[in-house]
């Protein structure tokens, strides 16, 4: 028997914020770091803390 586990709202919004963060990462041509990544968002309206941004960066492998 197969358990599927539903993704969490905050897991969904995790990669939602992630797609966000790694479109504005590379329209910087990968030099903006998690800092200016947050305050970018903040400017936007995306409301996230520096922490959850740098997290979801090394998920990905942005540096």
């Amino acid at each position: 028997m197969h358990c599927h586990v539903a993704a969490t709202p905050t897991q969904l919004d995790d990669i939602g914020l992630g797609d966000l963060i790694a479109e504005i990462f590379n329209q910087h041509r990968a030099r903006y770091g998690y800092r200016r990544i947050y305050q970018e968002l903040m400017d936007r309206g995306t409301p996230c803390t520096a922490d959850r941004v740098r997290r979801l960066m090394a998920e990905r492998g942005l540096k």
